[in-house]
């Protein structure tokens, strides 16, 4: 069961909208660019496991969270946790 969707980060959605606002011959255009592809192409990666793993959890007892922020004891991104009825999957 799919807990937690899979959420476009907002980093991706901040660097589009300045990619967006941008001059193409400003001088951080490319830098910005390069990195909203990167941003980018991370996501599409994330957003593919989580389907694949979308696909287990039909079929198995297991629960998929994505992009789970933690505060304590230090702030933490984890991009999929799995959670089983014997063990937690980061």
């Amino acid at each position: 069961m799919l807990m937690k969707p899979f959420e476009s980060s907002l980093m991706a959605t901040g660097l589009r909208a300045l990619v967006h606002r941008l001059n193409a011959n400003h001088q951080i255009h490319a830098k910005m660019l390069l990195e909203l592809q990167q941003m980018e192409a991370g996501d599409n990666g994330e957003q593919y496991l989580v389907k694949q793993l979308q696909k287990l959890a039909y079929t198995m007892n297991i629960h998929i969270l994505h992009n789970v922020n933690l505060q304590v004891p230090v702030p933490i991104q984890l991009d999929v946790v799995i959670v089983t009825p014997y063990d937690v999957i980061i």
